[in-house]
């Protein structure tokens, strides 16, 4: 397996003891940002909330019971938050976001792992970052940026793995569809399992 911009490998293991089902491990937990309106706080728990501003709007995990997904390939990762952009007065827009990831390419979610304490330059020309909103894809022409997994965790539910937590930050400046964007302020702190982590050869 291929590690990309790796560093300060740690590997945390979190326990839970008692009954938990995946429907609770699934639910989202939005704790709003009191510096940040409209922004979930910052959290290490695997709340499966993330959120960022783009220009002056906001884009944050909604109703959407999977906001991130990880499809693999053999040369490549995507990482995927799927949300609404808006809010309430101006009006929501299904939206997501796209980190592709090259030269990390996990076989399972366990592998996942390896991105702990890692940064990712999105301003590299291998990297893309894609942004769908309704039925049509942008590339983002990325000017400058990162991605940073502060901590990967796996998660136990008595002493069973369930799921992989990932929690980081991310922030870049780009031109999409030949207009300015400046997304900052972003956090994500979502669990990836079985059932959202898919690899192209699994289904081969």
């Amino acid at each position: 397996m291929k590690k990309y911009a790796v560093s300060g490998l740690m590997l945390s293991t979190l326990l839970l003891t008692g009954c938990a089902d995946d429907s609770e491990l699934k639910r989202s937990i939005f704790i709003k940002d009191p510096e940040y309106a409209g922004l979930p706080k910052y959290s290490e728990w695997g709340y499966n909330t993330f959120g960022a501003y783009i220009n002056d709007e906001t884009f944050a995990s909604g109703d959407i019971q999977a906001p991130a997904i990880i499809e693999s390939t053999d040369t490549s990762m995507s990482f995927a938050l799927s949300g609404e952009k808006g809010n309430d007065i101006s009006g929501k827009t299904r939206m997501s976001m796209t980190f592709v990831i090259p030269g990390f390419a996990p076989e399972n979610y366990q592998d996942l792992t390896f991105l702990d304490d890692s940064t990712i330059n999105l301003q590299l020309s291998a990297c893309r970052v894609l942004i769908t909103m309704g039925t049509i894809q942008y590339a983002a022409d990325t000017l400058s940026g990162e991605l940073r997994f502060k901590r990967v965790q796996n998660l136990f539910v008595d002493l069973n793995p369930k799921e992989i937590i990932l929690s980081g930050t991310f922030e870049f400046n780009a031109y999409l569809n030949a207009q300015p964007i400046h997304v900052f302020h972003g956090r994500f702190d979502v669990g990836i399992d079985p059932g959202t982590f898919y690899h192209e050869y699994l289904y081969q």
